[in-house]
């Protein structure tokens, strides 16, 4: 802290001669003033100017010697180093605080005297302040005194800190100050910021405008030359401008000028303000520039419909895609909403429901429509994205419409193909597979009937599936069917021509069917199981990917059949007797068992007939095992022409056979018994060349009791009956008694 100066009051030298003439004259001498009053007057009056004169000149020298007397006076006690100095350099007086300090801190108190410049004094260490107090006028030295910095050491090293990362903040934001005297013409700028922006040595620093105009861009002079024109004309204007100003290096670099015009006391004007280099940002800004004009080219040429829409939902911007959807051209279309447009109410619906849950929301949304042309229907995936202003505010909604009709379709084609895939893979009814593969073709060719046809595996019509056409029927003859196995893929027209469709031709004629591509269903390397027919009012033209679709659409066809026949036939192999084809023991047991229950459950009446076959062993024996099998196969053949579709028969043993008869009774299934004895008799095994053969029938009935449960007990008393029928002899019938019969005569009837 600056401590306070001394101050003086000196009187005023006329006054102080004026105190001292009087006491001059009392101590003149008697003779002297006796002369003087003798003398004449002229001579009196150069007397009293002399003495006057030399009165001044003694009150002159008193006063010049008071005040520095009074001034040692004041700066003695002073806590600070303070001086005395002549003009001449020379040190009148040293306060006690001064002469305590080393001799080149005191001495600089002299020095500095002559270098103000530099009022920074140190040593060891100890920053000191020279500062100056004038004396009064005419005298010919002046106070100086030291001041310590060491309390403001801190904060001055702080605030060069501050001034030096505020110079370096100036250069990392490549700022330029700069000041131009409009009289003048001088531009003066920050040396070290010249070689940090534009590499330019420290000369250019103050140099006439004239010469920086040659580093101006020619296209920047002219607006340049005529903003300082103005500026001459307007103090307090504020000046914005952008140049390009040629560095050192020969590159040209973009500079944005912020100034103001400020007058001064001449009369003239001054500008003064900041250079700023824009190169990165005028290169961003061009390049974004560049990217807007090309995403703007591309949204205008895009496919996907875009659209803005505010929060109303009218319309604020359309692309050309939307002229696919309806007849006016874009710019009829804007500032109205989509029913106004004439789009369907239902889309215009829902497209504003989704429109007010993204402005709810505040997030993007995503919902498919479809728009129903003239002649087609496309399904468009729409996402909406809002948009908002820098205040953060939602300010509209961004809308781009994908045409994913392919799309759609094809991937409801996949879900189709694997739907299909998994009932194969689920051993589902071959009915329904064919059904949801023919619902899935027809789907992806709306106009068309889809009907498949499998071919039977020996003689016969075959099957037809075809979901939407009325039942269908018909038996072809073996020519036809060769041709149907063996036929390739092919467009038939008209379609009542061709072999597999001409027993339909009144249907056809009827449906307005008059065309159709013919697929066979034939699996690799192996005769055609059926054929697909994809039905038309006009002969379609398949392209590339339908016939993929087809031909993918009759592999899985011909596998679900395959797989059909495979598992019936492996059904058959588990199920069936491989020499009779009967039911083998374990399934014949598993039906029976069903059917034992069902008859328990409904009260209903069950039989079962057990046959063993007598002189199996004497066939073998005479003629061979095939002449057994031959018998064992005929006996079955006898089996399934005498009993009915609801009888089960099958081979229990060897040589045992077992027929279930439900809701059949003891006596009715005697008949059957009797009918199988009566028909061998009748048809004996014929073996060419050898004679008829014959062999014998044993046969036990068991009728179903109510306290039976097991069908393991009916079995026990069936075999049981069996063996009674073998002790009576050969051919013999061994039965429950009927109902009617005498309770106390209750023996099973017997016939021989």
């Amino acid at each position: 802290m600056t401590s306070r100066k001394p101050t003086m009051t000196l009187p005023h030298p006329e006054r102080a001669v004026a105190a001292m003439l009087p006491l001059a004259l009392l101590h003149l001498p008697a003779e002297a003033a006796e002369q003087l009053t003798a003398a004449p007057l002229w001579l009196y009056g150069l007397e009293i100017v002399t003495l006057l004169a030399l009165a001044a000149a003694l009150v002159l020298l008193l006063y010049r010697r008071q005040p520095l007397a009074r001034q040692r006076a004041a700066l003695e006690p002073l806590p600070f180093p303070a001086a005395i100095v002549q003009d001449d350099g020379h040190g009148l007086y040293f306060n006690p605080a001064a002469q305590t300090l080393p001799a080149t801190t005191r001495n600089a108190l002299l020095r500095q005297t002559l270098l103000s410049d530099s009022p920074l004094v140190q040593d060891d260490g100890e920053n000191w302040l020279l500062q100056h107090q004038p004396a009064l006028s005419g005298s010919t030295w002046q106070i100086s005194y030291l001041t310590s910095l060491s309390p403001w050491q801190e904060q001055l090293e702080q605030l060069e800190s501050e001034v030096s990362q505020l110079n370096n903040a100036l250069y990392s934001a490549n700022l330029v100050f700069f000041t131009l005297e409009l009289a003048s013409g001088v531009l003066r700028l920050a040396p070290h910021a010249l070689q940090h922006a534009y590499g330019l040595e420290s000369d250019w620093g103050e140099l006439p405008l004239e010469r920086w105009f040659g580093r101006l861009h020619p296209d920047d002079q002219r607006q340049v030359t005529e903003l300082l024109r103005q500026s001459a004309e307007q103090a307090g204007s504020d000046l914005s401008l952008e140049v390009r100003v040629r560095q050192a290096n020969g590159l040209w670099e973009w500079v944005a000028i912020n100034a103001q015009v400020y007058p001064r006391r001449d009369g003239h004007h001054q500008i003064c303000g900041v250079g700023e280099r824009i190169t990165a940002r005028k290169d961003a800004l061009d390049m974004q520039r560049r990217r807007e004009q090309a995403f703007r080219g591309l949204v205008d040429n895009s496919v996907d419909l875009i659209a803005r829409v505010d929060p109303q939902g009218r319309c604020l911007y359309l692309n050309q895609t939307i002229t696919r959807c309806v007849a006016q051209p874009e710019g009829e279309l804007l500032g109205k909403t989509l029913l106004e447009n004439g789009m369907p109410a239902a889309l215009a619906n829902r497209f504003n429901s989704e429109c007010q849950e993204v402005i709810r929301q505040n997030r993007a949304r995503m919902f498919d429509a479809e728009v129903a042309l003239s002649t087609l229907t496309i399904t468009f995936e729409v996402r909406l994205f809002p948009e908002l202003d820098p205040a953060g505010r939602l300010e509209s909604v961004l809308a781009v419409a994908r045409d994913v009709t392919d799309l759609r379709r094809q991937q409801r084609l996949t879900q189709g193909e694997h739907a299909v895939l998994d009932m194969i893979a689920h051993r589902a009814p071959l009915h329904d597979i064919l059904t949801r593969l023919a619902r899935l073709l027809e789907s992806q060719f709306p106009r068309a009937r889809i009907a498949i046809w499998q071919a039977p595996q020996g003689d016969g019509h075959g099957d037809w599936i075809a979901p939407e056409l009325p039942p269908l029927a018909a038996e072809y003859d073996g020519a036809t069917l060769t041709l149907l196995r063996l036929q390739q893929p092919c467009l038939v027209n008209p379609l009542d021509s061709h072999p597999l469709w001409q027993p339909f031709a009144t249907l056809l004629g009827q449906l307005n069917l008059n065309a159709g591509w013919l697929l066979p269903l034939q699996p690799p390397q192996q005769p055609s199981l059926g054929v697909l027919c994809l039905l038309t009012e006009q002969p379609l033209a398949i392209g590339g990917e339908d016939k993929q679709l087809l031909a993918r659409a009759s592999h899985l066809a011909a596998i679900a059949i395959k797989q059909d026949r495979h598992d019936a036939e492996q059904h058959i192999a588990a199920s069936r007797d491989p020499l009779t084809g009967v039911l083998n023991r374990y399934h014949f047991l598993d039906v029976a068992d069903r059917e034992l229950l069902a008859a328990e459950r409904y009260g209903r009446e069950l039989s079962l007939c057990l046959i063993e076959l007598d002189g199996l062993q004497r066939l073998n024996d005479s003629f061979g095992q095939h002449a057994g099998d031959k018998a064992i196969r005929h006996f079955a053949e006898l089996c399934r022409n005498e009993a009915r579709k609801v009888d089960l028969v099958g081979r229990l043993d060897g040589k045992v056979f077992a027929i279930l008869l439900p809701t059949t009774p003891a006596d009715q299934a005697r008949h059957l018994a009797e009918r199988l004895v009566a028909r061998l008799a009748q048809q004996p095994l014929q073996l060419p060349p050898l004679p008829p053969l014959y062999y014998n029938l044993s046969i036990g009935i068991a009728s179903h009791l109510p306290t039976e449960n097991q069908l393991e007990t009916l079995l026990r008393r069936a075999e049981h009956y069996l063996s009674l029928a073998q002790h009576l002899g050969v051919n013999q019938i061994y039965s429950d008694p009927p109902p009617s019969a005498d309770a106390e005569n209750n023996q099973p009837a017997a016939r021989s």
